[in-house]
């Protein structure tokens, strides 16, 4: 009889350990669809503050981890540089995670203009709709964008040809009395 009580324990414990990490794999399958979903596509342009050196920029990364990258100087037509890469699972979770961070709330609202401040052009293509913004950032979402920008310039870029970038015209501030050619606006 005491045999027959411990098999009976001892089935019991291998079936309910069974049970307990199929339900496991199930969970850690439906985030992992989770994360798959979480963005279609990430866009933005910045046109570094007045008083700084270096390129305005545009970035868009996919879904997949595939980001483009474009550096092009200030109301001028030839664009500097053309860029494509592959983001790594690891840099993903890193977009996850900056994404997760972010307060989306806060792109509802214009920041009033500081002096010097970057503009940026926003554009986040999310499985249930899209968040566009175009201005001045709060501190916060401004160290997110710049957390991505990061993220993307420290990856191996590989050149490519001209991509068109959704954010890129809306960041373009010329000064008074200058009109965009064109072409310039076409390239974009």
């Amino acid at each position: 009889m005491v045999r027959f009580i411990l098999f009976f324990v001892v089935v019991t414990c291998l079936s309910c350990r069974g049970q307990q990490s199929e339900a496991v794999v199930k969970e850690s399958e439906k985030a992992g669809k989770e994360k798959d979903t979480h963005f279609e596509k990430i866009t933005f342009s910045i046109m570094q503050g007045f008083n700084r050196e270096g390129f305005d920029k545009d970035v868009e990364i996919l879904k997949d981890g595939t980001f483009y990258y474009r550096l092009r100087e200030r109301y001028c037509c030839p664009i500097k540089a053309n860029y494509m890469g592959k983001l790594d699972s690891l840099q993903m979770n890193k977009v996850y995670a900056i994404l997760d961070a972010t307060d989306f709330n806060t792109l509802k609202s214009v920041q009033p203009d500081e002096e010097h401040a970057s503009y940026v052009s926003i554009l986040f293509t999310m499985y249930n709709g899209e968040i566009r913004m175009k201005g001045a950032l709060s501190a916060r979402v401004w160290k997110r964008i710049l957390d991505l920008l990061t993220l993307v310039e420290e990856q191996e870029l590989v050149p490519n040809s001209n991509h068109q970038f959704s954010t890129a015209k809306d960041v373009i501030l010329p000064p008074p009395n200058f009109t965009p050619s064109q072409a310039l606006l076409d390239s974009l």
